[in-house]
């Protein structure tokens, strides 16, 4: 059984190179309370996630979906090792002065997936469409297939796209994976989704064979369970976000 379960890992592993690590949670402000909290989380983060070497967190209004209105807060760091430097201070802040103000989900980590995320610009986009799956367990291998040629297909294609996929390490029921888009506004959006992405079709089909996109496709979505797919969009709050 043991030898089963390290096959498993290592064929996953080969289908996903790891990078940045984050852990998120979603945040419900209290009704009536909005302003109090925005004011106190932008004074928190002006004080502890400012400055070059400061935490890093990054903040998201949610504009469609169940959790519409809802924040979505991340940590972010190089590696997973970063957390252990846990500022007390920073923590005790929050708690006396914003806390009040909300409630949270439980924490999730997540890993970024390199070799199935690509960024045209280093620009930072405040507009986010992230689509979360659910991956049926020992379906891996066709939704990665997936994942990491159309990453492939998206550089050669040289389309306008940035694209972040992060696969949950802990907190997630299931096998979750956030696939992100970044624009700058929705004209961005309808044109990373009706110039820049045919692109990325007729590329992935030139390196992969004709017909391969819509095959691999079907293949992904055969890969989820049932009703495991949700598109969500998300609005930065620059003003609770550290520098990108």
């Amino acid at each position: 059984m043991n030898k089963i379960l390290i096959t498993i890992v290592l064929l996953f592993i080969g289908f996903v190179s790891f990078g940045q690590v984050a852990q998120s949670r979603y945040i419900t402000i209290k009704d009536g309370k909005s302003n109090e909290f925005l004011a106190a989380a932008e004074k928190k983060t002006q004080l502890y996630n400012s400055k070059e070497g400061q935490t890093r967190f990054y903040t998201f209004r949610i504009t469609t979906g169940s959790r519409t209105g809802d924040l979505f807060r991340a940590r972010v760091e190089d590696s997973i090792k970063y957390f252990d430097n846990t500022n007390p201070k920073e923590l005790e802040y929050w708690m006396n002065n914003v806390a009040e103000y909300q409630s949270s989900s439980n924490n999730q980590i997540w890993w970024k997936a390199n070799n199935a995320s690509y960024s045209a610009t280093n620009e930072s986009k405040p507009q986010i469409r992230t689509i979360i799956y659910t991956v049926k367990s020992g379906s891996g291998n066709d939704f990665w297939r997936f994942r990491n040629r159309v990453k492939i297909a998206v550089e050669e294609s040289e389309a306008d796209i940035i694209m972040n996929v992060w696969n949950c390490f802990s907190g997630c029921d299931g096998n979750v994976v956030r696939v992100s888009f970044s624009h700058s506004n929705h004209d961005e959006l309808y044109k990373d989704n009706n110039i820049e992405w045919p692109k990325v079709v007729a590329k992935y089909n030139e390196l992969y064979g004709n017909g391969s996109y819509e095959e691999d496709i079907s293949d992904l979505d055969s890969s989820l369970e049932m009703y495991g797919r949700t598109t969500v969009h998300m609005e930065r709050i620059d003003e609770l976000s550290s520098p990108f």
